[in-house]
């Protein structure tokens, strides 16, 4: 997945022939679900809306980001952290209730699937997956429409600042975690949280 997110943003940064320009955007909309995003995010918009919706900035145009809106442009992958948030969230109820209501074996299965499932291998996962995306798309909107004209504007500007840096800090983190514990990787224990780490390393 992430060496064809690679392939696909090279054609932003090189020349094509108009066949394999193609090829490659439609491989970045095949990987970001872009079409049913759109038709999900635009939904119930009539035509007016949604031409006033269309992106005016060229620069952000040109580095392949199609929506003003920073959240909107990073498409499949915002639906994907609410969804770890929410799981999150209803693990931390479940949680709980299983220290309240100790009887119900439900809540307490219910309860170690979600923590079997999300610590730590999905937010790893979705880490590896979206990094590109939201790196790229950080760098791209910190470059041409990052500023503090006002407070929004500047928290949206520190914020992407922010998630850059976080960014570029994760895969040094996650090469120094496995040099440094590449004896224990084999353990089920490490394996059951950080297995998808090195998954196919």
């Amino acid at each position: 997945m992430n060496v064809m997110q690679v392939v696909a943003y090279i054609r932003l940064y090189a020349a094509w022939s108009a066949n394999v320009d193609i090829i490659l955007v439609n491989l970045h909309k095949a990987i970001t679900l872009e079409p049913l995003v759109n038709l999900i995010v635009n939904a119930g918009k009539d035509q007016f809306e949604f031409a006033t919706d269309l992106i005016s900035d060229e620069n952000l145009r040109k580095s392949g980001i199609e929506d003003p809106n920073f959240f909107k442009s990073l498409g499949i992958f915002v639906f994907a952290l609410f969804v770890l948030l929410f799981l999150s969230l209803l693990y931390l109820l479940l949680r709980v209730m299983k220290r309240c209501v100790k009887k119900y074996k439900l809540v307490s299965d219910l309860k170690d699937l979600l923590e079997t499932k999300l610590f730590y291998n999905s937010f790893i996962r979705y880490l590896l997956q979206s990094n590109l995306k939201i790196l790229h798309n950080s760098v791209t909107f910190l470059v041409f429409t990052g500023g503090f004209a006002s407070f929004g504007t500047g928290a949206l500007t520190i914020g992407q600042g922010l998630v850059c840096l976080g960014l570029l800090i994760w895969p040094i983190y996650m090469t120094v975690y496995l040099i440094k514990n590449q004896e224990k990787l084999h353990e089920k224990s490490v394996s059951k949280k950080f297995g998808t780490m090195y998954q196919g390393i």
